[in-house]
């Protein structure tokens, strides 16, 4: 009896040693708010040409971004309307703070991908 007594406290003792991990989450420091940039809803209406001969294009694209786990990433809904089609895609970028370099990865539901490495410089001015 005392076997089962101490087995239980020690499952109880483990699952709740498992539970305070699993609820205490790491948050992302502000350097990660370069990301705050993309945050928040976009409407982008332009115009395009595939080439300087062929005539313009209306392209109306609409951005959906907001920071995910934890803020150390920026998740993006797109939706591309163009020349009749329509294209929806995700977008998760990441911030290096060590690099300063952000990298995105963007899948289109056409089954394209886009892969972006970039990095901030900061422009000084003397006075």
């Amino acid at each position: 009896m005392k076997r089962i007594a101490i087995a239980v406290c020690l499952v109880v003792l483990a699952s709740a040693v498992v539970s305070k991990v699993q609820t205490s989450t790491v948050q992302s420091g502000p350097e990660y708010k370069i990301l705050d940039a993309w945050t928040g809803d976009w409407i982008i209406q332009e115009e395009a040409k595939d080439t300087p001969a062929e005539p313009a294009y209306r392209v109306d694209w609409t951005l959906k971004g907001q920071r995910i786990l934890g803020g150390f990433f920026l998740e993006v809904h797109h939706r591309l309307e163009f020349l009749g089609t329509v294209q929806n895609g995700l977008e998760v970028t990441g911030y290096d703070p060590i690099e300063k370099t952000c990298t995105t990865h963007v899948y289109y539901d056409n089954g394209s991908l886009i892969i972006s490495k970039w990095t901030f410089i900061s422009e000084r001015t003397s006075v």
